[in-house]
Parts: C-alpha cells; structure tokens; sequence
C-alpha cells in the first residue's frame, strides 16, 4: 500500500501501489491544464468504510508515497476513463481497474 499525503496538515491516506500511480498520472494531467477538481473514492471496510473526497489545486501539497520501488505498468484504458469522467461537478472518482466501463473511449485531445 502507498500513501497519498494532502494538504499542510498532512493527511495521509493509504492506497494500492497501483492505483495510486493512476492517480498520480490523472493528477498531474488535470493540475497541468488548470483544473482544480475534486479526487474522490470509496474507503475500504477495514478503513472504515465511506468516502472520502479531498480538493485537489495547484496551490495543495501533494505527496505520493510508494511501498513498492517497482513502477506499475500505466493502463492507458483506465485513465482514458477516468479521465472521461473528471469533467463533472464530481470530480474524479477513483475506481478499480476491474470496475472501469472502458467501453466509451475518451473523446480526441483529452489526454
């Protein structure tokens, strides 16, 4: 499990390696065009259950941690969705590779 550190405070939350390397990607894309967004996802029953939702700008330190000094390989496919469905009042819904609809292929030039 990594961790993904928000804010001045420092609030950390541990997610799989792999995922949070997609969200590192999808990040790093939105911040890069301007957008501030909301990064949103669903705690795990050992985490206590939930969501959690944080807002995601420029001017908000981030750290990604990694536990693992492997590189996960990118999924094209995954970040073409969620990144398909960044643009909502929503946000970014961080979703499991398996879960992703990757039926609707992302529009040209948005990634």
């Amino acid at each position: 499990m990594g961790t993904l550190v928000h804010g001045y405070g420092s609030t950390a939350y541990e997610i799989d390696d792999s995922t949070l390397s997609h969200i590192k990607v999808m990040v790093s894309l939105k911040l890069d065009r301007g957008h501030s967004f909301f990064l949103s996802w669903e705690r795990p029953s050992e985490q206590g259950s939930g969501r959690v939702s944080l807002w995601i700008s420029a001017s908000t330190p981030l750290q990604f941690r990694f536990k693992k000094s492997r590189r996960p390989e990118i999924s094209r496919r995954w970040i073409e969705y969620m990144m398909a469905n960044s643009y909502g009042p929503r946000g970014l819904i961080v979703v499991d590779e398996e879960s992703a609809d990757m039926t609707h292929p992302l529009p040209p030039g948005l990634l």
